[in-house]
């Protein structure tokens, strides 16, 4: 059989779309496109030079985690917000959804606040109602180690774990985890169920200035706050017998287990804290009813009539709410 050599006679113009907007042109020196000897057309091969090929991520400057991280610092993200990755466009352009998710009665859906559409090797950013910036400007948020809000929901979407807090009060109560996954939590974020976790809302807890995080959740569910770049869990629901809820009272708020499930208690551990890991004062208020003549009640320890359980039961969880 006749064996043929094919020379590419002309060179070949190649052309790339450069970034998301810019045409720029290769063109490649003949020599490097010459179909090798063969036997039949059939096994024909393309030889091309190592060195002209292209590193197509070479010239980005921003990932999509760090260009998550930057907009979640930016727009003080925080849910019920979420702020998510949608794609990448025909440009190269990464697309954001930021949205939040409505939970009605019967239904839940997506309320759109904005799309983000980032180019990644410029940091030229178009919100959806044509406001522009730059990445640049922002680029110190990505070395903050997340915005609170920006690392609960990626604990909400799975991506991390909070750490517990220790020691997690009531401390003589323990608690077996060192870190705790949504995985493990029954999370059902569209939809309400007795046993099932979902977010509650932002409080200052803690009483340091910034919110926490509420995650509803059987007996109480979670409360979560950011400490250093880190999420953690610094108070937990420990059963029927160990409830949790909080109130105001004495201009703080103030974290409360609870055991009133049980019949013929009325028991509450209290806690103020001034950041999470910073516990400044505590109480107890506990009543035991076994019958008529048999009752017992105190405040911090100390014996108090029924009136003066009363009272102060009122004081501390019938006070008004911060305004």
């Amino acid at each position: 059989m006749k064996r043929f050599k094919y020379f590419v006679l002309t060179g070949i113009i190649i052309t790339c779309i450069a970034g998301c907007r810019n045409n720029n042109t290769v063109t490649v020196p003949v020599e490097d496109y010459i179909v090798e000897d063969s036997d039949d057309l059939g096994n024909a091969s393309i030889g091309v030079a190592d060195d002209n090929q292209q590193d197509t991520t070479a010239d980005i400057l921003y990932d999509a985690e760090t260009i998550r991280k930057i907009l979640a610092y930016k727009y003080s993200y925080e849910p019920p917000f979420h702020l998510d990755f949608s794609h990448e466009d025909e440009n190269g352009c990464y697309v954001y959804h930021f949205y939040e998710t409505v939970i009605n009665e019967d239904e839940s859906h997506t309320a759109t606040a904005d799309w983000f559409t980032v180019d990644p090797k410029t940091g030229e950013t178009t919100t959806f109602y044509g406001d522009t910036f730059n990445l640049e400007d922002y680029a110190s948020y990505a070395d903050e180690g997340g915005a609170p809000g920006y690392l609960f929901d990626k604990f909400l979407h799975g991506e991390i774990d909070a750490e517990v807090l220790k020691p997690l009060e009531p401390e003589e109560w323990g608690f077996e985890s060192e870190t705790v996954n949504i995985s493990v939590l029954n999370y059902e974020p569209e939809e309400w169920s007795w046993d099932a976790f979902h977010f509650g809302g932002k409080l200052d807890l803690d009483n340091d200035g910034e919110n926490e995080f509420i995650l509803d959740g059987p007996y109480g569910g979670m409360y979560f706050d950011v400490i250093d770049g880190t999420l953690y869990v610094f108070a937990a629901a420990r059963g029927n017998a160990g409830g949790l809820k909080y109130t105001y009272y004495d201009d703080a708020y103030w974290i409360v287990y609870h055991d009133t499930t049980h019949g013929g208690r009325l028991c509450y551990w209290l806690y103020k804290y001034e950041g999470a890991d910073n516990l400044v004062d505590s109480m107890t208020l506990m009543g035991f009813v076994n019958s008529e003549d048999d009752k017992e009640f105190t405040f911090n320890g100390e014996s108090i009539t029924e009136d003066e359980f009363d009272r102060i039961h009122d004081e501390i969880f019938e006070s008004k709410d911060e305004e």
